[in-house]
């Protein structure tokens, strides 16, 4: 397939089973976002799940034109999935975002990555990374915990005690990501008050 590499990677995090998707079967849907989409409308069969759910499915998808010298596409990776930037209702959304990653992805041999949410706590141990890595846990649970006035802790969805012995540097749940994320709540609030502000007539 012209400016595919034929094949999707396929993860389910939650049975840990990893299946390919022949690109060709969704090659009549376009670039990223098109075959990203069909791909979750396909998947996920009730549409009004939040993306906290581990029934959600995220796919980070490639063009055909990513890794070439296109402008505004040779690096463009596609998102598709139920946001949860709409908390408490989440619904379908799509982003994009720039970098290498899409380059990286079909140079690997890879048009996409269709991910199954986890929602485990501890779901990755230690036998599951390599010495030296990065881990950015994002994953937030709750773990009944009877020493806790609320009756429960924060838990992420790896295995913090173990996995921080070989990673080089890891996030810790809570207070790992989650500061980063009220920042840019806090700034987006602040931009767009300035962008009602500026549209207001002056009297």
């Amino acid at each position: 397939m012209n400016g595919y590499a034929g094949k999707i990677l396929r993860l389910d995090l939650t049975t840990r089973k990893i299946s390919v998707i022949p690109t060709s079967d969704y090659a009549q849907w376009g670039g990223g976002h098109g075959m990203g989409s069909a791909i979750f409308f396909n998947l996920v069969k009730d549409k009004t799940i939040d993306g906290f759910d581990p029934a959600d499915v995220v796919t980070p998808m490639t063009s055909p034109l990513c890794g070439t010298i296109t402008p505004a596409a040779g690096g463009r990776t596609e998102m598709q999935g139920v946001g949860m930037q709409s908390s408490p209702i989440g619904w379908y959304t799509r982003s994009n975002f720039g970098g290498r990653f899409s380059s990286q992805l079909k140079f690997a041999g890879w048009n996409g990555i269709v991910i199954a949410a986890i929602g485990v706590p501890g779901f990755i141990t230690s036998r599951m990374i390599k010495d030296g890595v990065v881990v950015i846990d994002v994953g937030t649970n709750r773990v009944p915990d009877k020493t806790k006035k609320s009756g429960f802790r924060l838990a992420g969805d790896v295995d913090f005690k173990n996995v921080s012995k070989k990673a080089r540097a890891i996030t810790p749940v809570p207070g790992g990501v989650g500061p980063m994320t009220i920042t840019m709540l806090m700034r987006n609030t602040v931009d767009s008050a300035k962008r009602g502000a500026a549209k207001r007539p002056r009297r």
